[in-house]
Formats: structure tokens, C-alpha cells, sequence
């Protein structure tokens, strides 16, 4: 015991010592990289072709704003076959062009700008999404308060999405809350999403297909991003459900049957009430590229390790022949529906 005694406080100065030392600033004697182009786009059907040029930074640099390339020369490609007329500059980097892609087009971009020489890129436009209604419905609801009630339209949709057999592909799900007043817009609003629990309703002979892919470890923390791959459902029927929920009139009904309202009935913050008001969703199931998908999720994974000085280090991923960014495409189906006060 005497011994251990005696031990202990040699052991905690050297802990004192090497804490100190986790606090030393370390001082950068490595070479500062010079600038690369970057080109960040994402290629949808219906709209016409549009991405950005820009200059990288330094990642130990300043924090300056971005410096867009504005004397590109930007040609485009369809199929191998080359489109006539370069891209325009718009202003801020922003090149476009007229040409509108369409599902299964192959796009290719190449770029010549002063002193990064020609940088290329290309993406393949996905298909659209096989999804089908397989259920839907909305009910009216009233509660009883202490002073009055409270009216609840509660909507259920549920959503099949059919996955194509020995392909990969990945996709992503959005959700989003509109309001209109007098068919004007009024406000809107991203929907939380958590994938686990829309797709809980898929369940096989094997137990549910999606255990494999939300975990309780990291994967699962950026695979519930709104993204997901058909990495254990491919070839399967998927099933989405969503629920929401809105007030319709939350007016206090007193004893001589006049009502109050409070000039946003719904409580949700947007200002709008009264029989001109109208609300929306839209619910957007798309499939996206693999470079797009891997883009996205080494990025957030690139977000989450930054300010950590024991990880390791992360590449995002990109796929810029000689630069760096994102070429991508997606392809969409929308569920929307709109309901008048």
C-alpha cells in the first residue's frame, strides 16, 4: 500500500503533463494548395440545364465568400452527341443552357477556364419513380376543450414504390407544407421525416426488410436523411406511410354561441386565416444518381467529423474529372394534395 501511495502522484503529474500538451496550437508548415474549379450541378427533366463555377479555398484559410469562374467556355453534350452553342453566363458563376433533359439522356459537361485548363463531368438522367396510391383518406375530427372545440382534418396516404430488379438505385423522400391565400402564396414549410418510421409498415416473411439498414449505430443516424438505397429491398414493392395532421378551427365556442377567433387559426405561424386559406402538401419520392447519393452522404458524414480532432479524416466524394463538386441528376414523382378551409 505504501508503495502505491507513493506512485500516485508521479502518475498524476504526468497526466497533468500530457493534458497540457492536447492544448499546444500547432502551427501549419505544409504547402497551401492552390485553387481548383468546382462545378456543382443537379440535372432534372422539365427544367433546362444549369450548374455553377466556381474557385476552391483553402480548407485552413479564411472563410472568404466563394469566387466564381466567370470566363468559362461550357459545352454540353447529349448521348455523345454534341449540342451546339455553348453554355451562357448568367451572372455569379452560373452557366445555362437550353436544352432539357430527359429521362435516360446521358449528359456530358465540358469546361475550359483560364488557368484550370478543361475540367469535365457527366451524369445519366434517372427514370422516373414506379409509385402508385395505395391508400387514401381523410377524416374530420372535433375535440372538447374546457371552453370550446377544436376541428382536425387528419390525412393518411400511403405510397408504393416499386423498386427495379438487379439495378441499383437510390432515392430520396421529401416532404413539404404549403399555404395559399386567396390562391396567393402565404408561407411554407419542410416536413420532418424520419424514414425508419414511414417505411416501418414493409414486413416480409423474414421479418421487416429494412433491420439491416436502420441500425443503432452511425449508418443509420446518415441513412435517415431522407436517403436511402435498394441496397436490401432490390426487386421489392415498398411501402410509404405518411399521416399529417392540421387544425381547422381552433374558435372557442362560449355558452351564448358566439365564437372568437385568434387570426391564424390554425396555430401553425403563417398569418393566414379565413375562408381564403388553403393548404397543400406535397409529398416528392425521387431517385438520384450514385455519385449524387455518395456526394450527400459523404458530405454530411464530412459535417459530422469536422470539428473533431481524433476523426478521420473524410473525402467527399465527387466526380470532376480534373476539379472537383457534383455533377447530378434526379428524376421526381410528386403526391400533392390541397385542401380549402
Amino acid at each position: 500500500m505504501k508503495r502505491n501511495r507513493q506512485t500516485l502522484p508521479l502518475l498524476l503529474l504526468l497526466l497533468a503533463v500530457s493534458l497540457s500538451s492536447c492544448e499546444k496550437e500547432i502551427s501549419f508548415n505544409g504547402t497551401v494548395t492552390a485553387p481548383r474549379p468546382v462545378m456543382n450541378g443537379i440535372l432534372t427533366p422539365g427544367s433546362a440545364v444549369s450548374l455553377h463555377l466556381s474557385r476552391s479555398r483553402f480548407v485552413l484559410g479564411e472563410q472568404t465568400p466563394l469566387s466564381p469562374i466567370s470566363d468559362a467556355t461550357v459545352s454540353l453534350s447529349v448521348n455523345d452527341a454534341p449540342l451546339g452553342g455553348p453554355l451562357i453566363h448568367f451572372g455569379e458563376g452560373t452557366y445555362m443552357g437550353s436544352y432539357t433533359p430527359k429521362a435516360g439522356d446521358r449528359i456530358k459537361i465540358e469546361v475550359t477556364a483560364g488557368g484550370f485548363g478543361k475540367f469535365t463531368a457527366q451524369t445519366l438522367i434517372p427514370k422516373k419513380p414506379v409509385v402508385t396510391v395505395t391508400d387514401s383518406t381523410v377524416t374530420l375530427e372535433r375535440e372538447e376543450g374546457a371552453y370550446g372545440q377544436i376541428e382536425y382534418r387528419r390525412m393518411k396516404v400511403q405510397l408504393k414504390l416499386t423498386d427495379a430488379a438487379a439495378e441499383e438505385n437510390y432515392y430520396y423522400i421529401k416532404a413539404t407544407q404549403y399555404f395559399y391565400h386567396d390562391g396567393n402564396p402565404a408561407g411554407e414549410y419542410a416536413l420532418e421525416l424520419e424514414i425508419a418510421d414511414i417505411l416501418k409498415n414493409n414486413i416480409s416473411d423474414g421479418g421487416n426488410l429494412f433491420d439491416d439498414l436502420f441500425d443503432d449505430g452511425e449508418e443509420r443516424y446518415y441513412r435517415t436523411k431522407n436517403l436511402f438505397s435498394d441496397r436490401f429491398v432490390n426487386g421489392k414493392e415498398i411501402l410509404f406511410d405518411f399521416m399529417y395532421q392540421d387544425v381547422l378551427n381552433d374558435d372557442v365556442i362560449y355558452g351564448n354561441g358566439n365564437a372568437t377567433g385568434d387570426g391564424d387559426a390554425t396555430g401553425d405561424g403563417d398569418g393566414v386565416d379565413g375562408p381564403g386559406r388553403e393548404t397543400e402538401y406535397v409529398i416528392e419520392i425521387g431517385e438520384i444518381t450514385k455519385d449524387l447519393y455518395l456526394y450527400l452522404i459523404s458530405g454530411e458524414r464530412f459535417e459530422r467529423t469536422w470539428e473533431s480532432p481524433i476523426s478521420e479524416p473524410v473525402l467527399i466524394h465527387s466526380n470532376i474529372e480534373n476539379g472537383i463538386g457534383i455533377l447530378g441528376s434526379c428524376n421526381t414523382y410528386r403526391f400533392t394534395s390541397r385542401f380549402q378551409r
